[in-house]
């Protein structure tokens, strides 16, 4: 049973890379749901799950995910650039709903 759960885990891995690379976001999210029910700190998953939730505009699960993956491995300087850009995203979103909601009310 471990085996099959070992090659279960490397076959999840490898989709989401090629839904990565293909830019299907919302199926990179589903799959690593199914990884992280395997293998809850998947340093690669939890990589991919929050650089696809902020390109889809998920910054709040984004910024939890990269939190957590930075907790895991907190020496790697890629993960906390990444929880840096979904941080700067969120802000700048945020920004931006201001400006517009400052517009309506003026």
């Amino acid at each position: 049973m471990d085996e099959l759960n070992t090659l279960k885990l490397t076959c999840f891995t490898n989709l989401v890379v090629c839904k990565f690379k293909v830019k299907e976001y919302q199926s990179v999210i589903a799959i690593t749901e199914q990884i992280m029910d395997m293998a809850p700190n998947h340093a690669k998953a939890l990589y991919f799950r929050g650089k696809s939730q902020y390109l889809v505009e998920e910054f709040e699960s984004s910024i939890a995910t990269l939190t957590r993956l930075c907790s895991l491995q907190p020496e790697n300087e890629d993960f906390k650039a990444e929880l840096d850009m979904a941080t700067k995203l969120k802000a700048r979103e945020l920004r931006q709903q201001q400006k517009v909601f400052s517009k309506m009310f003026n």
